[in-house]
């Protein structure tokens, strides 16, 4: 509702009291609502946050938790152009899933992978992974999710190859679906 400076004090406090209560679940989450969620101006505090996020003890921690901590981590390093710190921590979140079979953290290595084709320039890899995206999603009874990232991570290569009807045929699917 445009309160996003409220919204912001609010995860800040959340953040606070974690840390004095001594909840490391709501530690991680309120470091994930400021490092997923942040106006232009706070990026360094997000940048700094997430690096520090990544090493505090995870005991008493979901692991659906530490792995959107750990995946968004990494996305900020790769905006930061530190492709190698962004690649180790999505490692973790992928060793993450496959230990814990947790849908949200199992669907991020296919992601990652992607992601990367597209940045690399392989865009019809890319399309090629995001169709196993989707498959994989399917497999993990998350059809409507699967789709919904699908649409959002085509976009790019689907433009760059000239496919926008790929784009709207995906679209169609997810709305059809959701």
């Amino acid at each position: 509702r445009g309160e996003v400076d409220e919204a912001r004090g609010l995860r800040l406090e959340a953040l606070a009291l974690a840390t004095a209560h001594d909840d490391p679940e709501t530690l991680f989450r309120s470091a994930f609502g400021l490092i997923y969620h942040g106006a232009p101006r706070h990026w360094g505090e997000r940048v700094r946050l997430s690096e520090e996020a990544v090493g505090w003890p995870r005991q008493r921690v979901t692991a659906q938790t530490v792995g959107l901590v750990l995946w968004f981590a990494g996305c900020l390093q790769m905006a930061e152009g530190q492709r190698a710190r962004a690649e180790a921590l999505w490692h973790q979140v992928e060793e993450l899933g496959e230990r814990t079979h947790v849908l949200t953290v199992a669907l991020c290595a296919p992601q990652r992978d992607a992601r990367l084709a597209v940045i690399d320039g392989r865009l019809e890899a890319a399309l090629e992974l995001l169709r196993k995206f989707v498959t994989r999603a399917d497999e993990l009874g998350a059809p409507v999710r699967g789709r919904q990232l699908y649409v959002f991570m085509l976009l790019a290569p689907a433009l760059y190859l000239g496919q926008p009807e790929a784009w709207l045929t995906a679209y169609e699917e997810y709305a059809a679906l959701a």
